[in-house]
């Protein structure tokens, strides 16, 4: 099982992301979705696939 946290600085995502920080927050999950990755709470995901190189692709 692998898991991936993040957080993300608010101030500097309003200014990055064209639409705002809860649209940048649902990208991330989105691509980590991709991978099999689960959200469980918060930004944490999981994913019980035990392949490093997904892992790493992923992040």
């Amino acid at each position: 099982m692998y898991a991936i946290s993040f957080d993300l600085v608010v101030s500097e995502t309003q200014q990055a992301h064209p639409k705002g920080v809860s649209q940048a927050y649902q990208d991330i999950g989105t691509t980590l979705s991709q991978y099999g990755f689960q959200r469980v709470q918060g930004s944490l995901y999981i994913n019980n696939d035990e392949d490093m190189a997904n892992l790493l692709t992923a992040i």
